[in-house]
């Protein structure tokens, strides 16, 4: 995707938005200014408002789905510190702005979006078609699998979920490979807590990032 003239919106989504939020990695920065958001949108009906502070909904006639906030997006990116030959894993990106962002990240890495959605796995095949780098779109429905289903979770160095969850099933955790690390939203509807659980030598670490509103419902995965 070729850098395109960034827009006045464009400029204060960064400046005024994520910036304030402590994402000042310059490596953020220049991908954010690279890749304009409005381009990963899917609902045009929302497509001006890609640099809002807020989350857009996915759908035009759904209002069960939504991006995450820029601010939170970046600031996702800045606290999994994305580094040389990452395997990423982001579920649940059905715009797929985090996932082209992380791919400007991670040199000779990999990213791959998890999604379930059919029309978002096409928009999502469009979008990452135009994308430098090691970038992918796996159609398989994570959420829905459960906790019995862990076998994705070991593939990945990073793991961001950008649907938030009432909390993080344990087998999940347990599949993290070593120095592994999985972000996401956590807890219940309008407050939630961002947190990164990490796996060491002395078992799971778990991070409070920041907290944050959304609209979107947090799932709940049963044990």
């Amino acid at each position: 995707m070729s850098s395109p003239v960034v827009s006045d919106a464009h400029q204060n989504m960064i400046f005024c938005q994520i910036r304030p939020w402590h994402v000042l990695d310059p490596r953020i920065i220049t991908a954010l200014t690279d890749l304009p958001r409005a381009a990963f949108i899917p609902n045009n009906a929302v497509k001006s408002l890609a640099y809002i502070d807020r989350e857009l909904p996915l759908y035009e006639t759904d209002t069960t789905r939504f991006t995450l906030p820029p601010r939170v997006e970046a600031r996702f990116l800045q606290e999994a510190n994305l580094g040389d030959g990452d395997a990423v894993a982001i579920i649940g990106d059905g715009a797929g702005y985090i996932g082209a962002l992380a791919s400007q990240l991670t040199t000779n890495g990999s990213v791959r979006i998890f999604e379930s959605d059919d029309a978002l796995c096409s928009h999502l095949h469009n979008v990452c078609a135009q994308i430098d780098g090691d970038i992918a779109v796996v159609c398989r429905d994570v959420f829905g699998l459960g906790a019995a289903r862990a076998d994705w979770v070991g593939d990945f160095d990073v793991i961001i979920s950008a649907r938030p969850l009432t909390q993080v099933p344990r087998s999940w955790l347990e599949a993290l490979r070593p120095n592994a690390q999985l972000l996401t939203l956590c807890g219940h509807a309008p407050l939630l807590h961002a947190r990164r659980f990490k796996q060491t030598a002395h078992g799971i670490e778990d991070t409070a990032l920041f907290e944050t509103n959304v609209r979107e419902a947090p799932i709940t995965i049963n044990e």
